[in-house]
């Protein structure tokens, strides 16, 4: 479940995630016709890149996850090469071999605008490491000088508003509807970055 949780997060960025791949990936011509995919090679540079390799994942750790994600090459061919939903699933498991536990648990929320967005109470692990691959991208695109990882900077900013704004409207239709049923808003009971803003009539001249 917390896997699943982690992927649910990281497919909130799709967009984002596909200009990042975009960046490295290449077309290619295949019997069933053209194909945009990543070799390795190019999934290798992508991390080092945006400071992901060999540092936080040394190249011992990315050839255990391809193992244990059974990625090898396709037959015929003598090279990994990665489908966008290959890349993606492999990126829970990045997020676990680059950020130890004790770190992914001080990492803050995902905020935009004044308003962050909470995890879930019961998020574990593999989605608070998810939450941290999150922000350290965010963090490459904004100070990269590498022309594919700067590319992506705006598709990610705009990501990000709008995982933000998703969770703003379902917040502000949750309150709405506790407001209907007749429930008394307390500041205290608000989200952080919510506030109630009380319209007051205007003047009547007579």
């Amino acid at each position: 479940e917390d896997i699943e949780q982690a992927s649910e997060l990281l497919r909130a960025f799709q967009e984002p995630l596909a200009a990042l791949f975009n960046g490295y990936a290449k077309p290619r011509r295949l019997p069933s016709g053209r194909r945009v995919d990543l070799a390795i090679g190019g999934f290798e540079q992508l991390l080092a890149d945006v400071d992901l390799a060999p540092v936080r994942l040394p190249n011992s750790a990315l050839q255990q996850l391809l193992r244990v994600a059974k990625v090898r090459p396709k037959s015929g061919e003598d090279t990994i090469y990665l489908a966008f939903e290959e890349f993606c699933g492999l990126l829970p498991g990045v997020a676990e071999r680059a950020f130890r536990p004790e770190e992914a648990a001080t990492v803050g929320p995902l905020k935009d605008f004044g308003v962050p967005v909470p995890l879930p109470a019961v998020a574990g692990q593999a989605t608070r490491q998810a939450l941290a691959l999150l922000h350290h991208l965010l963090r490459a695109a904004e100070t990269s000088k590498i022309a594919a990882v700067r590319l992506a900077r705006p598709v990610l900013q705009r990501g990000l508003r709008r995982y933000v704004l998703a969770y703003a409207r379902a917040t502000l239709a949750d309150l709405q509807g506790r407001l209907d049923s007749g429930e008394r808003l307390a500041e205290l009971s608000l989200p952080e970055g919510f506030e109630v803003v009380v319209k007051r009539p205007d003047p009547q001249y007579r």
